[in-house]
């Protein structure tokens, strides 16, 4: 998945397939980010917060600003999709 808007955080049309299967949906492309994914997370509201001021400032900034801010990224998510918890590791 790529995020392609550093603003809205929306994600590109192309994304990975598996994706759709982790999300149980095929509406993914041109959505935003944080409403499709974190949203259906665990995360507390400040860890989401967090997570998108980094993807933010790191997408707008040099990679030096993404190696500063990467160790506030989380590593892994608690997705609750319907009446289905999943767990997704990021890279």
């Amino acid at each position: 998945m790529t995020i392609q808007d550093s603003e809205t955080l929306t994600i590109h049309e192309e994304y990975s397939k598996e994706l759709e299967s982790i999300l149980e949906t095929k509406a993914i492309g041109s959505t935003n980010f944080v409403s499709s994914i974190l949203d259906h997370s665990t995360l507390s509201t400040d860890e989401k917060s967090q997570v998108k001021e980094v993807l933010q400032i790191a997408l707008n900034e040099s990679i030096f600003s993404y190696e500063i801010n990467a160790d506030k990224l989380v590593k892994e998510l608690n997705l609750k999709v319907g009446k289905k918890e999943k767990i997704i590791e990021i890279d």
